[in-house]
């Protein structure tokens, strides 16, 4: 047999010599071969990895795609071919391959012309080209144009946050925020995300903390979202005991996804904000693509069901006439332009550019980014069905901006028998906005409060860390004394703007105390629950004491804080007591309460070292809604009895 076997090899004219050549091209073949799985895998490995691991595998692969991409599997099999012809004399190999052509990519249309195109052929034949131009084989139609989002005339947004995983962080993102830092100037265009992420993991990491977090960080009135491409992947539930896997797109997987979504929409609505969700483009690697498209209708079903998103769909922008994918494209001048990376996921700063000019051009009748008008500034109620409580909203000057807030009023203060009502403004804390209250207390049990003790309750809205101060960025002092106060009437007719008191909670304490001493003709009186009243305390002492974001307002704190000192209540009763006279004041705090209970111990010292009548009670709480709201009715009982007791004027 061995005999026979050498026989056949010299008729075909091999000997070991040769053998040996074909083995070790064989095995150079078949490495090249494998290299691309190796790129993928490594692909795959930074695509559900996070921080250092995720990019430094990202960019083996792409180095890898990078070397192999000259030589795509068609180039590979032909010089498979040349060589076993070469050295086996055309006698081994039954099928001869012809060297692939480049093809000629498509130019870019209009997105609107692309759809009626895709609806004729929705599965255009496979271009044979080494950029993988794969075809979407999943059916587009054509949706009809829906109803604008918001008018333009009430959405208006000044701070524009531009939010995701790495397709937010290169390609698209970048060129959306040039876009619109150049468009309009006056915009505040952020931008933030984090690589190998998304909401199938959040036992890896917590993207819808993580997206609290940042609305708190940067508060946005538009937050422009990009994230799934690391999301084709199984859902882990770590609060299962068994830790169950849940398979990708069944509809198990679809049911928890969905929910996500949603939960991070929410948490946008709390805060006010509206999110346009970019759904991914097509992608030039399967099973891949088609995953990401099972990504894409869970996202844009939760969105549909969200009052405050809209779901945009890019997978037309950069795809050719049918709806492929495509890696580069030809411009009118002849000259080729790639638009995806060497991953054949991400954009490249051309795709960027093209996918952010797009997505300008449709989402134009969701938003209206040009600066409003700020002397045709309008005041609009929205009652409630509960009780007498309401929002209202306009646009200050000092802000610029859309500012909302709330109000809670006795019912007698809507006719005409009582033409002046007391008002207390009740100011919220770190963290929260003016919604807090209603969140916390209910809209009816503010209407409740504002019936028994026969006061309106104005809620204004100071920024999750706005201070109550003026700042390079926000003019909330400003802004509440200046603009909020003379347009009282506007929002109830009996208001008694020279009958108006304080009362805050943490942050709101510190707002309430500063800006009845900085304005004593305006607040009368003041009651504080848990108040920050001593920045210096908070120069970086306590560990929550960074989260504040006061530097954000009055910049570095230095030494022990001495450059916050004259902001702090403590300062500025310091400076100049006098100034505060003879008003009530009511200071109060839990005795548990780890954050402030002991520089409120010191400020009540200080105003008995000062002559400075007050209540000061100390109670068994910490620094909690669980406090607040036990003693809330209390503190309006006091301003209250003490605006009645106030001849009107």
């Amino acid at each position: 047999m061995y005999r026979s076997r050498i026989r056949r090899f010299r008729r075909q004219g091999l000997n070991p010599v040769k053998i040996i050549f074909i083995y070790f091209i064989t095995f150079i073949l078949v490495s090249w071969h494998q290299s691309g799985q190796l790129a993928e895998w490594f692909e795959d490995l930074a695509l559900s990895t996070e921080g250092q691991l995720s990019e430094a595998t990202l960019n083996i692969s792409r180095n890898l795609h990078e070397k192999i991409e000259p030589y795509g599997p068609l180039q590979l099999n032909y010089l498979e071919d040349q060589f076993l012809q070469l050295f086996v004399g055309g006698e081994i190999g039954a099928v001869k391959t012809k060297a692939p052509e480049q093809s000629q990519e498509p130019k870019l249309i209009p997105s609107s012309t692309r759809i009626k195109e895709l609806q004729i052929e929705p599965n255009p034949k496979p271009k044979l080209e080494i950029t993988r131009s794969i075809p979407l084989d999943i059916p587009l139609t054509q949706k009809p144009k829906s109803e604008p989002f918001h008018s333009p005339e009430l959405f208006n947004p000044t701070k524009v946050l531009l939010l995701g995983d790495s397709m937010m962080l290169e390609g698209l993102g970048p060129q959306l925020q040039r876009k619109l830092n150049q468009k309009y100037p006056h915009l505040t265009v952020n931008r933030d995300g984090r690589y190998g992420t998304g909401l199938t993991r959040l036992d890896y990491f917590d993207w819808l903390g993580y997206f609290e977090t940042m609305l708190i960080k940067y508060t946005p009135d538009l937050v422009i979202l990009t994230v799934g491409a690391n999301d084709s992947q199984d859902i882990l539930t770590p609060e299962d005991p068994k830790h169950k896997r849940i398979i990708f797109s069944t509809d198990e997987w679809n049911s928890i996804y969905t929910a996500r979504v949603a939960d991070l929409l929410t948490r946008a609505r709390n805060k006010g904000t509206t999110v346009f969700w970019v759904g991914l483009p097509v992608m030039g690697r399967q099973p891949y693509g088609h995953r990401i498209e099972g990504v894409n209708r869970a996202a844009e079903a939760a969105c549909a069901a969200a009052p405050n998103c809209r779901f945009w769909d890019s997978r037309l922008s950069v795809a050719d006439t049918k709806g492929a994918y495509i890696t580069f494209q030809t411009t009118s001048q002849g000259r080729r332009e790639r638009l995806r990376a060497k991953d054949f996921i991400h954009l490249t700063e051309t795709g960027g550019r093209i996918m952010a000019e797009i997505f300008l051009q449709e989402t134009a009748d969701w938003v209206n980014y040009q600066p409003r008008s700020l002397n045709k500034s309008t005041l609009t109620t929205v009652s409630n069905p509960v009780g007498i409580w309401s929002k209202y909203y306009f646009y200050p000057p000092a802000l610029k901006r859309k500012v909302f807030g709330a109000i809670a009023a006795p019912t007698a203060s809507l006719n005409q028998t009582r033409t002046s009502w007391p008002v207390i403004f009740l100011l919220h804390g770190a963290w929260d906005s003016y919604q807090t209250w209603a969140e916390q207390l209910s809209p009816a049990a503010l209407a409740a409060l504002a019936e028994r003790f026969q006061v309106i309750i104005i809620m204004p809205d100071a920024e999750p860390f706005g201070w109550y101060l003026d700042g390079p960025e926000s003019a909330i002092e400003t802004y509440l004394t200046n603009e909020l106060i003379p347009r009282l009437p506007e929002i109830n007719p009996a208001a008694d703007p020279n009958r108006v008191y304080a009362a805050g909670l943490s942050m709101g304490g510190h707002g309430a105390l500063t800006l009845a001493m900085k304005h004593p003709n305006i607040f009368k009186g003041v009651a504080t629950l848990s108040a920050i009243t001593d920045l210096t305390a908070h120069s970086g002492v306590h560990s929550l004491d960074p989260e504040l974001k006061i530097d954000q307002i009055l910049g570095q704190a230095g030494p022990a804080g001495v450059n916050w000192r004259a902001y702090g209540a403590r300062g500025l009763f310091e400076e100049n007591p006098t100034a505060w006279g003879h008003r009530p004041l009511w200071l109060g705090v839990g005795t548990n309460d780890q954050f402030t209970f002991e520089e409120n111990q010191a400020f009540h010292e200080l105003l008995n070292t000062l002559h400075i009548g007050h209540i000061y009670q100390e109670k068994t709480g910490g620094h909690n809604w669980s406090y607040w709201l036990t003693e809330l009715p209390g503190i309006l009982e006091f301003l209250a009895t003490v605006a009645q007791e106030t001849p009107i004027k």
